[in-house]
């Protein structure tokens, strides 16, 4: 998640950091074969609006 942020983004390790523990939501997502689980990171795209490396802002 933190690469993505990155390299999507142009942001640095350390601003990327600070974006995912603010806006990345972790999700429980399979439960079957307890103790073992899955776990899904959202992070919500629309946070980034007009903010993507090689775009252009309106």
């Amino acid at each position: 998640m933190i690469n993505y942020i990155v390299t999507t983004y142009g942001y640095n390790r350390n601003q990327a950091l600070v974006i995912a523990s603010v806006a990345v939501d972790l999700r429980i997502t399979q439960l079957v074969d307890a103790p073992n689980v899955g776990v899904t990171a959202v992070l919500p795209l629309d946070i980034f609006v007009g903010e993507m490396v090689g775009t252009e802002s309106p």
